[in-house]
């Protein structure tokens, strides 16, 4: 049976309209008009702030096919990966996705991920410690590498650097 991937879907809800350019669009015309100036179209979306913020910095949200499937972060071990397809690693299963880890890293550094290597994405709450045999990273019972690009970070991050 082939494995069936899961695509991360971000939820990101749309930025309170900027003041420059609120005086470009036309009157009544709500930020999500199909009627919008050139100026408005390149109007961002951005990450949920208020109440929804912290929800969503719990958890992530997957879809394969129709299907929606939230993850709670803290649950996640790491991300491991072989150039092609990324591997959720939590307690008691594994979930092959379809994202970059070079994407995940940069939306999960602020919620306790860091890399470790070309291949992994840990989550610090599982990091259990450091190898003192040979470069690597202890995490939720599994030794992973750490590499020397990696290791000065993840140092800093730990606040030993």
């Amino acid at each position: 049976m082939a494995a069936q991937f899961w695509e991360i879907n971000p939820l990101r809800l749309p930025t309170p309209m900027p003041a420059s350019l609120a005086s470009t669009a036309a009157p009544g015309s709500a930020p999500h008009g199909e009627a919008r100036s050139s100026s408005l179209a390149a109007w961002p979306l951005a990450p949920a702030t208020g109440p929804c913020a912290d929800v969503l910095r719990e958890f992530l949200f997957v879809r394969r096919g129709e299907q929606l499937r939230r993850l709670r972060l803290a649950d996640i071990h790491y991300f491991e990966t072989d150039d092609k397809n990324t591997t959720a690693v939590l307690a008691a299963e594994r979930i092959p996705l379809r994202r970059p880890l070079h994407e995940l890293t940069q939306e999960l550094a602020p919620d306790g991920f860091a890399r470790i290597h070309r291949r992994y994405l840990v989550n610090l709450r599982h990091l259990e410690g450091l190898g003192d045999e040979g470069p690597c990273a202890l995490v939720a019972g599994a030794a992973l590498p750490l590499s020397r690009t990696y290791r000065a970070a993840l140092l800093a991050c730990l606040r030993l650097a």
